[in-house]
């Protein structure tokens, strides 16, 4: 009975991920191209790019929606930044402190503020009496701090907006233990 046996786990994701790469490779074109049929049985491509920039005032063109998105740049960049400023404080602090234990000296307290997010450099600057490579640095810190800072809440508290066709077939796959699902709507 060969012909009744089920795909195993490998023909599954084989053909999961056959499908998955289709779609990709379908959806990496803006302009990709839907092909629908008519009552008369002929085809007609559409040929409507899937996305167009949305331009406040201006007639929305049939078939097309406004979507609103978070600005990921600005929330994905604003974090790193963010968080490299940090890293930078939290390490000076950190290996002064470990600098001072290893002398056989007490931590110094002045060194624990560079621990705090966005105000811990600047708090430095006047309790660690820097000299000037370390003051440059702290100032550095705190500018990528406070600048990935301010990135990240405008990429929270503003959108996006862009057209998007209606219409069309949108697909994903959806992988969970042992099992990819395609899943989409028309």
């Amino acid at each position: 009975m060969a012909g009744n046996r089920r795909p195993g786990w490998f023909e599954t994701a084989a053909a999961g991920l056959a499908a998955f790469l289709t779609c990709l490779s379908a959806g990496a074109q803006d302009a990709a191209e839907d092909v629908s049929v008519h009552p008369a049985g002929k085809k007609a491509v559409e040929t409507r790019p899937r996305f167009a920039p949305y331009e406040e005032g201006k007639a929305i063109p049939a078939g097309y929606v406004v979507q609103k998105q978070r600005r990921t740049s600005l929330l994905l960049a604003g974090g790193v930044v963010l968080a490299v400023g940090y890293g930078a404080s939290y390490v000076i602090g950190a290996v002064n402190n470990g600098r001072l234990l290893s002398a056989g000296e007490a931590p110094s307290l002045a060194y624990y503020t560079l621990s705090i997010p966005v105000a811990g450099p600047l708090v430095g600057l006047k309790t660690i009496e820097p000299n000037t490579a370390e003051a440059v640095a702290l100032i550095t810190s705190a500018a990528l701090q406070i600048g990935g800072g301010v990135a990240v809440l405008v990429g929270l508290t503003t959108h996006d907006k862009r057209l998007v066709r209606g219409g069309g077939v949108d697909l994903g796959l959806r992988v969970s233990a042992g099992r990819a699902t395609l899943v989409g709507h028309f």
